[in-house]
């Protein structure tokens, strides 16, 4: 009796573990989308070498490596020197559909260095620095999506991180076309996850994505990391803890602007795909 007791305990301690173990994996999507929604399996090829190529579901998605800086240099000189660089950094790739619809995506990314020398000493407009602290921060950070032949149409990605705490996810991301908005909120599969607590566990990290919104009704989700749930191998073909879901009654050409946003977060925000640092 005893160990009949003993083993129906030990059933449901195992079940309860498993179940949080899988609660964890994925993010918390709106239940409408996980009903109604395809699941886009993501394959990342790996190595990635020369050219960086996914797909998700039946989207494939093509970039190489280049990326364009520009430099805008300021100075002022007041108690010490102080030095501004501006840098815009664009990146730009193509996906493509199972139809061979394509469309075009360039991310820019614009941030400011300021360079302060508190005892730089000058002589005849030459400086000598001595000691140096630099801070950095993302002015704007935008990616335009057009379909090729629609020239007329163009959607535009923007995302403002939050101020203050680094460990906070962005505060504002929206999609439009000038006329339709679509609000892109942070999810996690871990509702009351303490971002900022400094003595929170590596090893507690939930899963983390966004959800697309449009009028209360969700369109689709992506799952950039897995968190403490991810597990990968080193093969030819990876996930990295990415997934997708996307809504299934919706136009293919909606779709596809849809598709190319995730995969533009995926870019930004997934640590193995990351093309902005």
């Amino acid at each position: 009796m005893f160990r009949l007791l003993y083993k129906i305990i030990l059933l449901n301690i195992l079940l309860f573990t498993e179940g949080n173990l899988i609660a964890q994996t994925n993010i918390l999507i709106n239940d409408s989308l996980a009903v109604h929604a395809d699941l886009l399996e993501i394959k990342v090829d790996y190595p990635v070498g020369a050219d960086l190529k996914f797909n998700m579901g039946d989207y494939t998605i093509m970039a190489d490596h280049e990326r364009r800086d520009t430099y805008s240099r300021t100075k002022e000189r007041l108690l010490g020197v102080r030095q501004f660089t501006d840098i815009t950094s664009t990146f730009s790739f193509m996906i493509s559909d199972s139809a061979s619809n394509m469309a075009a995506v360039t991310i820019e990314e614009k941030n400011r260095v300021n360079d302060y020398y508190p005892n730089a000493l000058s002589e005849d407009e030459d400086f000598f620095f001595i000691e140096q602290f630099s801070t950095g921060k993302t002015l704007s950070l935008t990616a335009s999506i057009s379909i090729s032949g629609e020239s007329n149409e163009t959607w535009t990605f923007s995302s403002q991180k939050a101020k203050g705490n680094q460990w906070r996810p962005p505060v504002e991301l929206f999609l439009t076309d000038g006329t339709k908005t679509i609000k892109i909120f942070f999810v996690s599969s871990d509702a009351y996850f303490d971002y900022s607590h400094p003595l929170r566990h590596l090893k507690d990290l939930p899963a983390f994505g966004f959800e697309f919104i449009d009028d209360g009704k969700s369109l689709c989700a992506v799952q950039y990391d897995s968190g403490a749930a991810s597990n990968f191998d080193m093969g030819p073909i990876q996930t990295f803890g990415c997934k997708a879901w996307m809504l299934q009654d919706l136009d293919p050409k909606y779709k596809m602007i849809l598709a190319a946003t995730m995969s533009t977060l995926l870019l930004l925000h997934n640590q193995y795909l990351s093309v902005f640092e």
